[in-house]
């Protein structure tokens, strides 16, 4: 549930649709969470929901309901700017920093302008060229301005 709404977030993000959504770890769902439950886990509001599950139910019920019942106070008392589409710094590379690009409709030039100018340093490297892994660790540690030990 959480990769499949992050992986929704990033494609609003990638795609510039502003729509709230803030199930960013951290964000204002996780938040809400936290507070509700007296606490939370590093690994994330899923994990918090799953170890919080009641005898009876599921994980996936228990979210719904969780979420109802967020969408409910925050609809009451909303609090200001807490919406955003905006790609946070890590949260969208919790897999990978590497994107490969297999559909026309977005292309790397456009993704890499959408990053920077959401405020992300966007690194190109050319890998065509590389032979070896020593040519790969040079090539990123002279991308990414690393000393040289």
């Amino acid at each position: 549930m959480q990769s499949m709404l992050i992986g929704y977030q990033v494609a609003l993000g990638v795609h510039s649709i502003d729509e709230p959504c803030g199930f960013w770890h951290g964000g204002a769902f996780s938040q809400w969470l936290g507070t509700r439950l007296g606490g939370s886990s590093p690994l994330g509001w899923a994990a918090d929901i799953e170890r919080n599950t009641p005898d009876g139910s599921t994980p996936v019920q228990e979210f719904f309901r969780l979420l109802d019942a967020y969408r409910s106070d925050t609809a009451q008392d909303p609090a200001p700017g807490t919406t955003t589409t905006r790609l946070p710094d890590v949260e969208c590379m919790l897999n990978t920093f590497v994107a490969l690009f297999w559909s026309a409709s977005v292309s790397s030039t456009q993704a890499a302008k959408r990053l920077g100018d959401r405020g992300f340093r966007v690194i190109r490297l050319e890998v065509g060229q590389w032979s070896t892994a020593h040519d790969m660790h040079r090539a990123i540690a002279v991308a990414l301005q690393f000393p040289d030990y």
